[in-house]
């Protein structure tokens, strides 16, 4: 996603921070709290909510699985992403967001960890000081960001986002490799190079972003040039019957409307069974990739320094 990275400018590491309440019955989801109160981009405090909360009022359902850390991206006028980092738990009534530019999950969602101690704790004065230091600090990645916050310290790595991702230091692409055995991740590999309408549901908000956002990366160095939505909230279902490629995360209680809208030629992937659903063949099966004989043409014998691979004489 590297061409849809913002660049050129002197990014910091967040635009701004959000506390929202959950939706309810009639009543939608409301920002509680923003850092910096001068950020006043409404558009994105409008969307913001829609997709922290894609299915409505679901959040009980939700806070039985724990603590949700998960992502989503905005897309602005110039095509550029804004991530936006979340989490809510089943010892809270609010969703934690960060707003940034700059694709740093790992990093964000131990960030939010660190909030929501101090949010439980009544630590006001330690979390103004955390915002007021990660605001202004360097963002220079592969250095050492050191925070003093309410009598602690915290240090973590500023992460490099033109490293390829690795297991397990990757959280997105760990939870894909988790979720999919071999043949069903080499059916989801094969369908992104064919640029297939690709639709990844599941009921857990931390596997689906996490598994969005890790497939189009395993396109590096190539990227995924077509529509791309890691969260589908509800009042945008209709962007599921869209006729050109897409990679869509949908939630569960929205997945049969949105293989209804998909159409039959949609490739699903149910990230809770781990299979894919395919009407293409997109690629051999295992057993020829596994057993295939090497080409008798080449030999080891054959290899001569600078001159690359020949044929035997």
């Amino acid at each position: 996603m590297g061409f849809r990275l913002r660049t050129g400018v002197s990014l910091r590491f967040y635009e701004c921070f959000l506390e929202l309440s959950f939706p309810t019955e009639g009543n939608a989801s409301e920002v509680l709290v923003k850092y910096p109160e001068s950020y006043q981009d409404e558009n994105v405090l409008r969307q913001i909510p829609k997709f922290a909360f894609p299915c409505g009022s679901f959040h009980s359902t939700q806070t039985q699985l724990g603590v949700q850390s998960f992502s989503f991206v905005l897309t602005d006028c110039d095509g550029k992403f804004l991530f936006i980092f979340c989490r809510y738990a089943s010892d809270c009534s609010t969703c934690l967001c960060f707003v940034s530019f700059l694709p740093f999950f790992e990093f964000f969602w131990k960030f939010l960890d660190v909030i929501a101690e101090l949010n439980n704790a009544g630590q006001t004065s330690a979390f103004h000081q955390l915002m007021e230091s990660l605001l202004h600090a360097d963002t220079q990645p592969g250095s050492v960001l050191k925070l003093t916050f309410g009598g602690r310290e915290l240090t973590v790595n500023v992460p490099d986002p033109e490293k390829l991702p690795a297991i397990p230091q990757n959280r997105n692409l760990t939870e894909l490799y988790n979720c999919l055995p071999p043949e069903s991740f080499m059916s989801l590999f094969s369908a992104l190079l064919f640029e297939r309408r690709l639709l990844l549901v599941s009921a857990k908000l931390t596997r689906l972003t996490c598994c969005v956002m890790a497939t189009v990366s395993l396109l590096a160095p190539l990227q995924w040039q077509h529509v791309f939505v890691p969260l589908l909230p509800q009042h945008l279902i209709d962007y599921a019957g869209a006729p050109m490629p897409f990679v869509i995360g949908v939630h569960a209680t929205m997945a049969e409307k949105a293989k209804a809208m998909a159409g039959g030629d949609a490739v699903i992937v149910d990230l809770d069974q781990g299979v894919v659903l395919s009407t293409h063949v997109d690629k051999p099966p295992m057993d020829a990739l596994l057993h295939h004989e090497p080409n008798n043409n080449i030999s080891m014998a054959s290899w001569k320094a600078g001159r690359g691979w020949q044929k035997e004489q």
